[in-house]
């Protein structure tokens, strides 16, 4: 099995032609880079969505970028695996149809769509749920179907139909009172930056039944007590909004192939494995020293990590007040994934749905069906929250032995049914700490409009600096409003 988080050697991605007005370039033969320093107009650290998406537009603006990415590879948290069969994505996977930046991307560079490819329980569609998810709560196999009227459902008489994993939306709706994708953000939202566990324990809801629905294979924050109600609320509204359009999408070939052609488009240097470790900046310009020794003054630097990545940088003179408490505080949501080729349907074996979403210690056992007839290609065991903190003090081996005993306990069939192929783990990634960022309680309306304003001559891009979209389109609207930031000082 491969290490969660391996390195090849050090490359640099040629310099490419950009035509104006347009995205389409030509390549030029790759070649090594040996510099001890280099200048430009623009520093950018991070060859993600957003820090791409910042430098084309500067570079159309007429500004000399340099692109820092400490990583082996292009596209940050879009990472498809194209080691495990079919290729699924380890990180953003759904593409909204009012996606319109990532769209109007993949148009321009000549990507193609297809349907959304499903990864959990929660992207299957509910008339497909008794075919394709059995849930294990509370020691017993329960069917779909039997959820209702289980001994283990704890929700409300007017939620008792609702999966535990559909169970949030539905509980928070009818205490959602934003306007619009924006109103988050604004000093009346302020009474909803709470617990999420609070607002809803003082709207009637039962310790047991938030545990259920929110605390179990949480996809935001560690527990319902530290992530922030508004920031969910928010993603309600935003999700209502992306409602109004049709479809749900993935880009042929894995979503990695939008940052990968994206960076191929862009005319300045792409560094890559150049790990930034400091960046000293006075009203002359900023100057970033990385690993390898190298020195890279610009006139801006646009810092595009995560701010679980960001803390871990030195800054000369450091970020005060609440920006310097958003970069060291700033909640993430936690994903570590287990990858697994199939050697036998364990679902033929017992008759039972090849997805799961249990209680134990093996979180959710997601069968991807990325085959070009629907076929399932391969397997994987995502751990979240609490379960994947344990699993990331765990080495690979004793993870997957651990991981593999507790699916066996529950579900018989999957003994030598897997055979592990890789583990991933985003709080393990130095250059993301995480998957997302999830807002604890109060930190919006401490620090959410003011952390992605310019400190000096340093700015900031990434989804968590985005105010309206999520997502893709949060990364690529964040690189949008630094770019422009930027090309009114220079």
């Amino acid at each position: 099995m491969k290490s969660s988080q391996q390195k090849i050697g050090t490359s640099r991605r040629s310099t490419l032609a950009l035509a104006a007005g347009s995205v389409a370039a030509t390549a030029m033969p790759i070649r090594s880079i040996h510099a001890s320093e280099t200048e430009s107009d623009v520093l950018i650290i991070g060859a993600g969505l957003s820090g791409l998406n910042a430098a084309l537009l500067l570079e159309e603006s007429g500004a000399k970028v340099t692109i820092l990415e400490g990583r082996e590879r292009i596209g940050g948290r879009l990472y498809t695996l194209t080691d495990v069969p079919g290729a699924p994505e380890a990180g953003g996977s759904v593409i909204g149809p009012l996606y319109a930046r990532v769209l109007d991307y993949a148009d321009r560079l000549e990507l193609t769509l297809e349907p959304m490819r499903a990864r959990e329980p929660i992207e299957i569609p509910l008339d497909q749920q008794a075919e394709k998810t059995l849930l294990h709560l509370g020691g017993q196999a329960i069917k779909t179907p039997e959820w209702e009227h289980s001994k283990s459902n704890p929700f409300p008489d007017h939620l008792k139909s609702v999966l535990p994993f559909f169970f949030r939306n539905p509980a928070i709706a009818p205490l959602n009172t934003l306007k619009d994708i924006e109103s988050w953000l604004e000093p009346e939202a302020a009474s909803l930056d709470v617990s999420l566990y609070e607002l809803l324990n003082r709207n009637g809801y039962a310790t047991n039944a938030i545990n259920m629905g929110i605390d179990i294979n949480q996809s935001y924050g560690n527990s319902s007590h530290d992530v922030s109600a508004l920031h969910l609320l928010q993603n309600q509204t935003w999700g209502q909004h992306q409602s109004q359009g049709s479809g749900v999408f993935h880009i042929k070939g894995g979503n990695q192939s939008l940052p990968k052609a994206m960076a191929k488009t862009v005319r300045g240097d792409i560094h890559m494995n150049t790990r930034a470790h400091s960046i000293t900046h006075d009203s002359d310009g900023v100057t970033v020293a990385t690993d390898d020794g190298t020195i890279h003054k610009a006139r801006f630097v646009l810092v595009s990590l995560p701010f679980s990545a960001l803390r871990l940088l030195k800054i000369d003179p450091p970020l005060a007040g609440q920006q310097g408490a958003a970069v060291a505080t700033l909640g993430y949501s936690t994903t570590t994934q287990l990858h697994f080729s199939i050697e036998r349907p364990y679902w033929e074996d017992d008759g039972l749905p090849p997805n799961m979403w249990t209680d134990q210690f093996c979180g959710q056992l997601l069968a991807y069906a990325h085959g070009d007839n629907g076929e399932i290609t391969s397997a994987c065991v995502w751990l979240s929250g609490k379960n994947a903190l344990r699993a990331d003090r765990l080495s690979d081996d004793v993870l997957t032995h651990e991981v593999l005993a507790s699916l066996v306990a529950i579900r018989p069939s999957t003994k030598g049914a897997l055979k592990p192929i890789r583990t991933w783990s985003w709080q393990k990634d130095q250059f993301a700490g995480g998957t997302w960022c999830s807002w604890k309680p109060g930190q919006i309306s401490n620090f959410a409009n003011v952390m992605a304003k310019p400190a000096g001559r340093i700015h900031f891009s990434g989804e968590h600096t985005a105010r309206l979209d999520r997502g893709m389109e949060g990364a690529l609207e964040s690189g949008e409003r630094a770019a422009f930031e930027i090309m009114e000082r220079l």
